[in-house]
């Protein structure tokens, strides 16, 4: 009996306690002070101590109270399964070493002849169990669905505690749930861990949620109409095989932050396994791509609910996740992390996110569009993107000197949506469409290093690039606010480019139609510089407006109506001619080679000095005075000045 002694002044102790600490209390019974005495039976029987604990919310004889003047009075509670009250709060039961199962049971039915506890008036309820871990050594699957205004918490203060799933660990069928401190949740049935299903609300602080071992399940799974709170932090979910951490098929977003992820074998068994199995890094890019791959919510089309872990970041892989899916979900400002791979999808952006995708190649794509209907890339509203190292993201130096590709079977239509590259590699975007790539409105590209390929359409697009690389199975017209630098290009048309800086040109150009080029401001021409010897421009070439203008072509060039605020210069492998009038106002330099042919019969003005360095035959004409400088021909020459 002296084990009953201790208990029985235990409890007396915790009685005074409960009245000096009854200031806690809830702000709908504040002032009140309602407080709960607690009575203690002790019974002995064959060596055991069997405890019966009853505990009822009196009235305190205070004013102030909401509760319908101090009437409210709720009958003792004993749970037939006994237990320690451990506390006694205002509208609270506490309970130490209950079965929870048991104690549930008993809750209900007291629960059924309290008719003075009422949800609908505001009357709450919370209930602590504090289970100790049984001989067995865990508890077998848990139903718990909780009536209106009771809240019921486990708690695994009291010592390990763990739940194993009988089917699912712990079933929230409905009402609040909190589980907190230590409580451990495994599964060895084809089912989810933890299932909250519509109406119920689960709460988890500090707690660990191990995914079925032997199957493809979830560790936690939340139906439509179910809820699940995960803000208090120091949880863990750890999987094993190809499971899941969370299915979330709910409305709204899920916060993991502050969550512990886990991927194990099969061996795990509990949560000690933990200890030597190291978690996901969800500072690198490459940790957070294979948590996504564990995740199922609105990004692989779960539900209408996104989960995310990092502020402000989507995580899409190839194996799970869609872009357009991330997109939607995002909000402006957003950036989503797109894993290196081909997405079979069209992709609209139309807010201001952007989209960080993983380190490539010319030769390895990062990132391609291959829907079969069409594999669509389109722009309503500025975007950004941007190349990462994958182990290094917070790298600047590192992420900003990558490749990006992005193609799409389909067009790419940016309609007054500004892209811009942010980094020092090249952007490559390319289209197998008719219609190619093209921007409207105030739709603009920016990168330092821009490739655009279109294989069977036409490249329209305004541009804000250093350097420039086109490939067009069509016509391509480049607007650009700044200087521009022509890399290897090939037109199978017509090539049209305006910009307010110089044009140059760093590789090889090749144009099967026309060639218009337009460089600086109307009083402020700029040079055009396009001198490679591998160029060929197989139609007319016309200079709406330059400065020094320097021209070559592997074969005949053709230079229609051109104005030029400088010198001129032309050197061609197979003849010069001019279907266009010509106005140079500084020099003008031309090289045919001594069997080629120079022909310039149109209405020209040339305003400096002529000088042929090469030609075979000659014909010039000049609306006003013409006046030849060097000349070096090997056949006839033919002049006509007006002047």
């Amino acid at each position: 009996m002296a084990v009953v002694q201790k208990f029985a002044a235990w409890f007396a102790l915790q009685s005074r306690e409960n009245r000096a600490a009854n200031r806690g209390r809830s702000r709908r019974r504040q002032a009140a002070r309602d407080r709960f005495e607690v009575e203690l039976a002790v019974t002995s029987l064959e060596s055991r101590v069997l405890l019966s604990a009853s505990a009822a919310l009196l009235d305190d004889g205070e004013s102030g109270s909401d509760d319908g003047g101090n009437a409210a009075v709720y009958g003792d509670f004993t749970p037939s399964g006994g237990g320690e009250i451990v506390t006694a709060a205002d509208a609270g039961f506490d309970f130490t070493g209950m079965d929870p199962t048991t104690f549930m049971d008993d809750l209900n039915v007291w629960l059924t002849t309290q008719t003075d506890f009422n949800p609908a008036n505001g009357d709450t309820l919370t209930v602590r169990l504090m289970p100790l871990s049984p001989e067995s050594g865990f508890y077998t699957g848990l139903t718990l669905d909780v009536p209106d205004g009771v809240t019921v918490v486990i708690d695994g203060s009291a010592g390990n505690v763990l739940f194993v799933g009988a089917s699912p660990a712990l079933t929230v069928a409905g009402g609040q749930v909190i589980v907190q401190n230590g409580v451990v949740f495994d599964n060895a049935t084809d089912a989810a861990t933890i299932l909250v299903q519509s109406g119920g609300s689960l709460t988890l602080t500090d707690t660990t949620v191990l995914e079925a071992s032997g199957f493809d399940q979830s560790a936690i799974l939340v139906e439509s109409g179910g809820s699940l709170d995960v803000s208090g932090g120091g949880n863990v979910l750890a999987v094993r095989g190809d499971g899941q951490f969370i299915t979330w098929e709910a409305v709204g977003a899920l916060d993991l932050s502050g969550t512990d992820f886990y991927e194990a074998g099969n061996d795990l068994l509990d949560a000690s396994g933990l200890g030597l199995i190291a978690a996901l890094d969800t500072t690198t890019i490459a940790g957070n791509f294979a948590v996504e791959d564990r995740i199922t919510h609105v990004l692989d089309g779960s539900g209408p609910g996104l989960v995310t872990w990092n502020a402000n970041s989507l995580y899409v892989t190839l194996d799970s996740g869609s872009i357009q899916a991330a997109i939607d979900a995002a909000i402006a400002g957003d950036t989503i992390f797109v894993q290196s791979g081909s997405y079979a999808e069209d992709v609209t952006v139309n807010k201001d996110v952007t989209l960080a995708i993983a380190e490539g190649t010319l030769a390895t794509p990062s990132f391609s569009l291959t829907a079969p209907a069409s594999g669509s890339l389109a722009a309503t509203s500025p975007f950004t993107i941007r190349a990462y190292a994958p182990l290094a993201p917070a790298d600047p130096s590192a992420s900003e000197l990558l490749d990006v590709v992005i193609s799409a079977e389909g067009a790419m239509l940016f309609s007054s949506g500004t892209v811009t590259f942010a980094g020092s590699g090249t952007l490559t975007l390319s289209s197998a469409a008719a219609a190619g790539i093209q921007t409207t409105g105030n739709g603009v590209i920016k990168s330092d290093k821009l490739n655009l390929i279109a294989s069977a359409g036409l490249i329209d697009v305004d541009t804000d690039v250093t350097t420039l690389s086109l490939d067009a199975n069509g016509a391509a017209s480049v607007s650009d606010v700044s200087g521009l630098v022509l890399a290897s290009t090939t037109i199978d048309g017509d090539l049209d480019v305006t910009t307010d800086g110089a044009i140059t040109g760093s590789g090889a150009i090749t144009v099967t139609g026309t060639t218009t080029l337009t460089a600086g401001t109307i009083g402020a021409a700029q040079d055009i510089t396009l001198d490679n010897i591998n160029n060929d421009f197989q139609g007319v070439v016309s200079i709406v407006r330059g400065l020094d203008v320097t021209l070559n072509d592997l074969d005949a060039i053709d230079l229609g109506d051109s104005t030029i605020g400088g010198d001129l210069d032309v050197t061609a492998g197979a003849g010069i001619t001019g279907s266009g009038a010509i106005t140079v106002a500084g020099t003008t330099t031309l090289e045919a080679g001594a069997i080629n042919n120079i022909t310039l019969a149109g209405s020209h003005d040339f305003v400096g000095a002529v000088s042929i360095v090469s030609a075979g035959d000659v014909m010039l004409n000049d609306i006003n005075a013409l006046l030849l400088d060097t000349v070096a021909i090997a056949g006839d020459l033919t002049v006509t000045a007006g002047q």
